[in-house]
């Protein structure tokens, strides 16, 4: 089991910048990338290399997609990942409050 032992912030050594690999913190920026880089109305189409699966990009898709508030929409064909941007999608929903009706159009 664990030792806990409590001490003053000035005598523990200072956090690391990123506790994320430079690799893993490069391949995250590639991804973001894709997305930022797709313009209304374009598709992206990435070809998994052989290491990788179309399952693998197609999460690592997501995570981009989350972590720089872009939702998109990504499925697969023949062994090739495809994803697209549905922010506008997104914004022609009405919104509504709890309790409320919905304004009328």
């Amino acid at each position: 089991m664990a030792t806990f032992e409590r001490v003053l912030e000035s005598k523990a050594p200072p956090p690391p910048r990123s506790s994320l690999p430079a690799a893993l913190q490069a391949r995250m920026r590639e991804f973001d990338s894709y997305l930022a880089d797709l313009a209304p109305g374009e598709v992206g189409r990435l070809e998994p290399e052989r290491d990788e699966t179309t399952r693998g990009v197609s999460m690592r898709l997501s995570r981009a997609s989350k972590r720089t508030n872009q939702p998109i929409e990504v499925w697969a064909a023949d062994g090739i990942v495809y994803f697209k941007s549905i922010a506008e999608a997104k914004e022609t929903k009405k919104s509504f409050q709890l309790g409320k009706a919905p304004a009328k159009s």
